[in-house]
């Protein structure tokens, strides 16, 4: 263990040394400060550089500390990162505690096996408590982990859903809980947890594959800038259509904004601050009831 205080690119640039060495470094900072690492974040995409970069008290879910510890911007700059294929560092994003172990498992059963990757890997997780969510109907979690992204719920049965909710991180059980709601009120929602940002995009992935097979819209919900999982599930969308699938278009991405000029977020709760950005799941259904026209 070693404390880096407030010197995330001294222990971002400790860690690629030591990554190199064969171990399996983690570095455990607030996901807005990871941004102070950018340089180095950077290069250790760019020269293959591993450790896993774990950036906790994510997104305006931080609630009383304010705008200045709110990591939204990491996840689009991470990304950017990673190049046009994500292959140059790898994303994840839990939606709760299990799936949080699940992933570190994952990653470092992966390099004990397969020996150490050739890139970083970057891990997103919250400060407030998450509820855990039931994955027991879910076929072959460990593989759907690694696929990146899987249905959560599908209020719709065996008929055409109205809207496709894709969600990623903590709004994931908010989405799933709206999906509740609005099946309350004759709408038909699939739910969809996306767990690896920059992979659903590939032509390969279960996303396009499986998920945009009909003209389902789409609503994107993500505890981030709206644009970093919106301008993914966009790029999905033309792999789609490439493929000669017919996809749904987004209608809205739901995020967090942390402009000066407006009040969605402050040193307000976690539950003031989604509510103010309708990230919450009153918020979330009533943004799928305006956007369906319902």
């Amino acid at each position: 263990y070693f404390p880096e205080s407030i010197s995330e690119s001294n222990a971002c640039g400790k860690s690629a040394g030591l990554g190199f060495e064969g171990l399996i470094p983690f570095i455990g900072t607030f996901d807005h400060f990871l941004l102070e690492a950018a340089d180095e974040l950077q290069h250790a995409a760019e020269f293959g550089s591993f450790y896993v970069a774990v950036g906790t008290h994510s997104g305006c879910g931080v609630g009383p500390d304010g705008k200045s510890q709110m990591g939204v911007a990491l996840p689009g700059v991470i990304d950017d990162f990673s190049g046009p294929n994500g292959d140059m560092f790898e994303m994840y994003e839990p939606a709760d505690a299990q799936e949080a172990a699940d992933l570190t498992r994952m990653i470092v059963e992966r390099v004990l096996h397969d020996g150490t990757p050739k890139h970083p890997v970057y891990l997103r997780c919250t400060r407030h408590n998450l509820p855990h969510l039931d994955r027991s109907k879910i076929k072959d979690y460990p593989k759907a982990l690694k696929d990146g992204s899987y249905v959560m719920a599908n209020t719709a049965g065996t008929a055409q859903p109205d809207l496709l909710i894709v969600a990623s991180g903590a709004t994931v059980g908010e989405a799933l809980k709206a999906s509740k709601d609005l099946a309350a009120q004759n709408i038909r929602v699939k739910v969809v947890n996306v767990v690896s940002l920059n992979t659903i995009q590939k032509a390969d992935s279960v996303f396009v594959r499986e998920i945009l097979t009909d003209e389902t819209p789409i609503l994107t919900v993500h505890d981030a800038q709206a644009h970093a999982l919106g301008h993914r599930v966009a790029e999905a969308i033309n792999t789609a259509r490439l493929a000669g699938k017919k996809p749904g278009v987004i209608l809205k991405s739901l995020g967090a904004n942390i402009s000066p000029l407006s009040n969605h977020v402050g040193s307000g709760t976690t539950e003031e601050n989604y509510r103010r950005n309708q990230l919450d799941a009153a918020g979330i259904a009533a943004v799928a009831k305006q956007i369906l026209k319902k």
